[in-house]
């Protein structure tokens, strides 16, 4: 018998915040030596695949997500204290709320010991059928992780600057 996603991952804590470090790559900035504005998404994109693979054992290429899957709606980052090449990046990812068929996430990026909010990022999730390219509603399992893991904080793309201050607030 097939288990759950959950029951897969109750083996573990779930981690409702994880954050990993990144080094800020050369080719990545500007000729300012600012990382470019454009991959502050990329490096949202990539923490938060990895954070669901191994907080969550979520392995969006895997069997299990062939015919559903998620694809990006709408994104936005702000840009708060340059980024420099070389230097470590923490990138801290979470489930700020979901529906039936969407997912909003949200990255903080930080100095590696917190204190210098660099950027902050929200991307809206569709889960789709990809055989068909429709919206399509989240499985039961998943809804279920979902509620585990969400941090159920109300956020609109309008709202954002709101989110901002409270997380300089909550990060002294």
């Amino acid at each position: 018998m097939e288990t759950s996603i959950v029951e897969e991952i109750h083996t573990t804590a779930l981690e409702r915040h994880p954050a990993s470090l990144y080094r800020i790559r050369f080719q990545d900035c500007d000729p300012f030596g600012h990382l470019n504005n454009g991959r502050y998404l990329d490096y949202i994109i990539n923490a938060r695949e990895e954070h669901l693979l191994q907080h969550y054992d979520l392995d969006l290429y895997s069997e299990r997500f062939r015919d559903f899957n998620w694809v990006a709606r709408s994104s936005r980052v702000n840009h708060l204290v340059p980024l420099r090449p070389n230097r470590m990046v923490r990138i801290q990812t979470g489930l700020l709320n979901f529906t039936r068929s969407q997912l909003l996430m949200e990255a903080v990026l930080t100095e590696p010991d917190s204190r210098t909010l660099h950027a902050t990022g929200w991307v809206e999730f569709i889960h789709v059928d990809t055989r068909t390219g429709r919206p399509a509603r989240h499985a039961p399992e998943l809804m279920e992780l979902f509620q585990l893991i969400s941090l159920n904080v109300e956020f609109s793309f309008a709202e954002d600057r709101t989110r901002v201050n409270a997380i300089k607030k909550a990060l002294r």
